[in-house]
């Protein structure tokens, strides 16, 4: 396993996460690890994992531009709802249309015409950043990175700001100490 665990060796400027490497968070706290990809502009996957429960992160040049997660209640239907953007017959509808045509959330939701094009996209913006957000509450858990794939064709714009999310999930979610 490769990690960056000593305080000195994680504060060196030659050190740079790349592919293949994995370790755990009570070594490299989330915030920490986000800094580093940010920092060397790292393109790939971050895959965390506590318990059962599972996200990967996208990065395009060191932001988060997709993710992904296991946990029902960070469904894209579920943001929505929760949000008052779509009601529970809506959502209820979006489902039956995936599993019907065998689709995603997003394109069911724009078929559906529950939301326009540029709602969508902004709506996959911010789920996104709730993922992650999420993440920083986690002590345990463990991390690997992957290279880029080439299913993540990801647009520019869907970028969230690397050091605006890393200072909020620090504000939410961690103390001084």
């Amino acid at each position: 396993m490769t990690s960056h665990s000593s305080k000195s060796e994680s504060t060196k400027v030659s050190y740079r996460p790349q592919p293949g490497e994995n370790g755990i968070f009570a070594d490299v706290a989330l915030p920490r690890l986000l800094v580093d990809l940010y920092r060397v502009r790292f393109s790939g996957a971050l895959e965390i994992e506590r318990g059962n429960t599972k996200k990967r992160i996208v990065f395009e040049d060191g932001a988060p531009v997709l993710s992904d997660s296991n946990l029902a209640n960070e469904t894209l239907g579920m943001q929505l709802l929760d949000q008052g953007t779509i009601t529970k017959d809506d959502h209820e509808r979006v489902s039956s249309y995936m599993k019907t045509k065998k689709c995603k959330e997003g394109v069911a939701l724009l078929a559906l015409e529950l939301l326009k094009p540029k709602s969508l996209f902004l709506a996959l913006k911010e789920q996104v950043r709730r993922r992650v957000l999420e993440a920083f509450a986690w002590s345990d858990g463990a991390y690997r990175l992957t290279g880029p794939d080439e299913q993540d064709t990801v647009v520019a714009s869907m970028r969230s700001d690397p050091l605006a999310l890393i200072r909020e999930g620090l504000i939410s979610h961690w103390t001084p100490d």
